[in-house]
């Protein structure tokens, strides 16, 4: 085939989708999947396919119109396939294909999907050349001849093992003409021998397919160095529960070597091999055992400039921010690409209470099939409601009732999970799984959570469909699931065939925690993970090992892990914690060079982390001295501000004393019921007010001035005679006073009497400043009363242009001020703190710029004898 096809495959049903590409991918064909019908309408109008397999029940929900019938509108000139399963009447479905297939086997597929291509073999005049094989005087026809020198030429342009023994197998099918074909290496130092390529084999078998290299058959050719061939003798048992009619296995030798066995099988089919086939085989074993030996070095070579290159780059990223959080985050993303593991924690060591606690994690995750994260839907009532109602459901980890989904978030540092599940058109898929290390601000939107399940489904089929690999493509999708629900990292998985159980496929994304912030892991029982961090030893273990030990048998069910390196984490002379580097894959030990390559980096790390946190100790003790520089100048400047008062208070004491006085004799000789009466009284009452607002403003100042002791004050009254004071003032600038106060009494609290009237105002005059020339300036004033804390609560807001964030936080400062100069003294909201913090309270801001600020005074009610 000269140029790639595109084909586009369009289904509910993730059977249909899968079979549709398993059965075509050697063929070199690009598939694009469409999941409805508005995604499949979608990518017709905006790409180009040179076919398309569609679900004949496919439909839009809507209006019911079928998607095969709709396409056809669309485009005339594209081949469409429709598969029709056999219990549907056809219903006119011919209509609007070129082609219609009812069973969904792999020769069905392929035949028609061909043949809508109009591929069509040529036929070849059978010229015969003659090759050493086993028998001089056999003869190979051209095609085979051809299918060697193509393979002998593809082999030399390609150094990528994966690709190398792709090309074998599928060449080793076709000079056989069997139906599978498949190359199996040896797993380490393990007695076992694992598929590293196959063809015409289905993905629910490749999955699993491993054979003990000591009672099987494709385990006696790697033994022994000889080729197996076995003609017609009814089943043959190839591994458990798989059997073939025909199978023949040739080993693949390199200077007497075995390095693995090359294999093809006729599972269906009656054909034998034959003396013929071992010899294109061996043959084409002695190809592939150059290529293989060629590929290896090549990869070690690149493996080795990968690691140097590697370890270079991970000092530049770990080093490049003295940030703490940085440096954790950093070092284990350099783990995952260094030593390519699937999940790298760093854990603080608490020695006083025997924990470990998580402070950075990297995850890139995929579990070994028959390995994954198992949830059995009985026990988690959360994941059964969302795939049972469709709805995204929240767990959280402090408040959520107890149930395996609370715990997994517990267990894996989380704060609360957003479950959401996966569906098709016709049928559930899974669920995703969204963890948040701390609690989200705001849920994500439902278009959000739609737009994550359909990215979750694609990365889900595209993962199966790669033999489980994280590629760029998987990256990417994973990375904008978790940016579209705000999560730290996420889970999907899928349902099992029986519906019960939720099996996870992957997990991805990053996440650092402040010290003593994520749940505490309890060591106190574990003596070997204590040991190990006391002595600075490393762990080496995996979940098959025979020495696996209590400790590290709890982090590996923990983490769903099946291999685990623990490296301590070594500064300031002593273990602070530790690194885990963690496999989902393999159930095998690191080897040396990993060991190696990981200790470099955590040696990296640990230098990096107490340089950061001597410049974050460094950079603390400068706040603290400049804040103590500051707090020097502001007593220098109120100790000023103290004498002044004294002097000032002085001054208009004197006068305020003899009004006072004065007004009094005058009132001695009026009726009580008289107007001049009443003037004379207000006069009295407002001389005495400020002869208090000067003996408050020296206290304020002046601490060793004496104090009026603390009683009893009715907050209500308060405010209501602060307003009405001020009411009328206000109101002349337009400014509209809205109060809602409680109808019921609210108990006193506890403060010096006359301080509360000038909290409240000093925050409505300011509000009156901050609403001058604004359209509708209201300001509103709200009393509330929390019987069971004990607290009363008073805010005065207003919907001026707000506070800009960055002077929030110095409002209450001493002479701190935004009015002109001669305007403000910046000690209003400074004098108020201490009012309010006098009678046990606190006072804060809000705002958002632009629409207002809110100023909250929380004060405790007076205790009962």
């Amino acid at each position: 085939m000269s140029s790639r096809k595109k084909i586009l495959v369009v289904s509910g049903d993730y059977d249909v989708l899968h079979q549709a590409r398993q059965s075509l991918t050697d063929l070199g064909f690009s598939f694009q999947s469409a999941y409805s019908h508005r995604d499949a309408i979608y990518a017709m109008r905006n790409h180009e396919y040179d076919a398309i397999i569609v679900h004949a029940l496919m439909t839009d929900l809507r209006s019911g119109e079928y998607t095969a019938r709709h396409l056809r509108e669309i485009n005339r000139r594209v081949p469409i396939i429709i598969y029709l399963p056999e219990n549907v009447a056809p219903n006119g479905f011919n209509e609007s294909a070129d082609h219609v297939v009812t069973n969904l086997d792999e020769g069905t597929i392929r035949h028609i999907v061909l043949q809508a291509l109009h591929y069509h073999t040529i036929p070849i005049m059978m010229q015969t050349i003659q090759l050493k094989g086993r028998d001089d005087s056999e003869y190979w026809d051209v095609d085979e001849v051809q299918t060697f020198l193509a393979l002998t030429r593809s082999l030399t342009e390609v150094l990528d093992l994966h690709e190398v023994l792709s090309r074998v197998v599928i060449a080793a099918r076709q000079l056989t003409d069997a139906e599978e074909g498949m190359l199996l290496l040896p797993d380490g130092d393990s007695p076992e021998l694992y598929l590293r390529a196959r063809v015409g084999m289905d993905n629910a078998v490749a999955r699993n397919f491993r054979i003990k290299t000591s009672d099987s058959l494709a385990g006696q050719v790697f033994r022994t160095g000889q080729p197996v061939l076995i003609g017609q003798r009814g089943p043959l048992k190839v591994k458990t529960q798989y059997f073939v009619n025909s199978l023949l296995y040739v080993p693949i030798l390199l200077q007497g070597q075995t390095l693995g066995v090359l294999g093809v099988n006729n599972r269906n089919k009656h054909d034998v091999f034959n003396g013929h086939h071992e010899t294109l085989l061996l043959n084409l074993a002695a190809y592939a055992a150059i290529a293989i030996e060629n590929a290896r070095i090549h990869e070690q070579s690149m493996r080795r400039a990968r690691e140097l290159r590697a370890l270079v780059d991970a000092s530049e990223a770990i080093n490049a921010n003295l940030s703490v959080d940085h440096t954790l985050s950093a070092t284990c993303e350099q783990l995952i690409r260094v030593l390519g593991l699937s999940q790298a924690d760093i854990l603080d060591y608490n020695r006083e209470y025997g924990c470990l606690q998580a402070r950075a994690r990297f995850a890139r995750a995929i579990w070994r099939p028959g390995h994954e994260p198992r949830f059995s839907l009985a026990d988690c009532p959360a994941m059964a409601h969302a795939l049972r109602e469709g709805q995204p459901q929240f767990v959280r980890a402090d408040r959520s009732p107890p149930s395996t989904e609370r715990d997994y978030v517990v267990q894996s540092a989380a704060r609360a999970m957003v479950i959401v599940p996966i569906n098709g058109d016709q049928q559930l898929f899974g669920v995703l799984l969204a963890f948040y290390k701390q609690l989200p601000r705001r849920m994500p939107t439902s278009e959000q959570l739609m737009a994550a399940q359909y990215l979750a489904m694609e990365g889900l089929l595209e993962l199966l469909d790669k033999e489980r690999s994280f590629s760029p493509s998987v990256q990417r999708i994973v990375d904008e699931i978790n940016k579209l629900c705000s999560s730290d990292w996420c889970e999907a998985g899928l349902l099992t065939n029986n519906g019960d159980e939720i099996t996870l496929h992957f997990r991805s994304g990053a996440a650092t925690w402040n010290v003593g912030a994520a749940p505490a892991i309890s060591i106190a029982e574990f003596f070997d993970l204590r040991e190990a961090l006391e002595t600075q030893n490393i762990v080496n273990q995996h979940v098959e090992g025979e020495l696996l030990t209590p400790g590290v048998h709890y982090l590996l069910q923990a983490t769903n892990a099946r291999s685990l390196l623990a490296l301590p984490l070594n500064y300031r002379g002593q273990t602070q914690g530790a690194v885990l580097c963690l496999d989902m894959e393999n159930s095998q030990p690191f080897g040396a060079r990993e060991i190696d390559l990981g200790r470099a980096v955590v040696g990296q790390a640990a230098t990096a982390l107490e340089n950061a946190e001597l410049h974050g100790d460094l950079a603390s003790s400068l706040e603290k001295l400049k804040a103590a520089q500051e707090m020097l100048i502001q007593q220098a400047r109120l100790s000023a501000m103290g004498e002044l008062a004294a002097a000032v208070a002085h001054q208009v004491n004197n006068p305020l004393t003899t009004i006072v006085l004065d007004t009094e004799l005058m009132m001695l000789q009026e009726p009580e019921d008289s107007e001049r009466y009443q003037a004379l009284l207000a006069i009295s009452r407002s001389g005495k007010r400020a002869a208090s607002v000067m003996r408050r403003l020296l206290s304020a100042v002046s601490p060793q001035t004496d104090e009026t002791p603390p009683a009893p004050i009715q907050i209500i009254t308060t405010i209501e005679d602060t307003i009405a004071l001020v009411k009328s003032h206000i109101e002349r600038d337009g400014i509209r006073i809205v109060t809602k106060l409680p109808s019921q009494p609210v108990p006193p609290v506890v403060a010096v009497p006359g301080e509360l009237e000038d909290v409240w105002l000093n925050l409505l005059l300011n509000a009156q400043d901050a609403l001058a020339g604004f359209r509708g300036p209201v300001i509103r004033v709200s009393v509330e009363f929390d019987a069971d804390e004990g607290i009363v609560q008073v805010m005065v807001a207003d919907n001026g242009p707000g506070i800009p964030e960055e002077i929030q936080q110095h409002v209450f400062d001493a002479f701190f001020t935004t009015k002109p100069i001669g305007v403000g003294t910046g000690l209003g909201l400074h004098i108020c703190q201490q009012f309010v913090q006098r009678a046990g309270g606190q006072i804060t801001v809000q705002s958002t710029p632009g629409k207002g600020a809110c100023f909250t005074v929380e004060l405790p009610v007076q205790k009962g004898d």
